[in-house]
C-alpha cells in the first residue's frame, strides 16, 4: 500500500471529520447505554457469554473498522475505501429519509436521532467532489530497482 503524496484537499479533511463524527457519536450513544446495547446483541447474534465486559468490547471495535475507511482514505487514496464509503452512505440515506418520518412523527425524539446518518451521508457525499477526485487519482510511483 503506498501513501498519498502532497497535501490533502478540504473536502478529504470534511469526509474524515464527518465520518469520524458519525462513528464518535455511535460510540457515545452505544457506551451510555450498555444495558440496551447488549439486549440487542444478544437478539441480534445469539450468544450466552454475553456481558457488559463484551458489549463493551464490541461498541469499541465497531469504532476502531469505522477509523479504518477514515485511515485509508487519508493516508492512501484507496479507491475501494472510496467505494466502500459511498455503498454506506447509500444505505444510510435510506435509513436517514426512515429516521426522518419517525422523527416527524413521534413526540420528543431528537435530532441527534438524525446526526449520525446524516453524517455519513455528507461524508460519502464529499468524496465523490473534483477536488476528491484529483485525489483519488494520484497515480502510484514506479520504483524501476523493485527487482534489485
Amino acid at each position: 500500500m503506498r501513501l498519498a503524496k502532497g497535501p490533502r484537499p478540504w473536502t478529504i479533511w470534511v469526509f474524515a471529520a464527518a465520518f469520524l463524527g458519525a462513528a464518535l457519536l455511535n460510540f457515545v450513544s452505544q457506551i451510555s447505554n450498555l444495558e440496551t446495547v447488549q439486549k440487542v446483541y444478544e437478539l441480534q447474534m445469539p450468544w450466552e457469554g454475553w456481558s457488559r465486559d463484551w458489549t463493551i468490547v464490541a461498541v469499541s471495535a465497531r469504532l476502531s473498522i469505522a477509523l479504518i475507511p477514515i485511515a485509508l482514505i487519508v493516508f492512501s487514496a484507496v479507491r475501494f475505501a472510496r467505494w466502500l464509503v459511498t455503498a454506506l452512505a447509500a444505505f444510510n440515506l435510506l435509513e436517514l429519509a426512515q429516521k426522518i418520518v419517525t422523527w416527524m412523527s413521534v413526540e420528543g425524539v431528537s435530532l441527534q436521532y438524525l446526526a449520525e446518518p446524516a453524517l455519513i451521508v455528507i461524508a460519502g457525499l464529499w468524496l465523490w467532489s473534483p477536488s476528491a477526485d484529483r485525489y483519488f487519482a494520484q497515480k502510484e510511483p514506479v520504483d524501476a530497482n523493485i527487482f534489485e
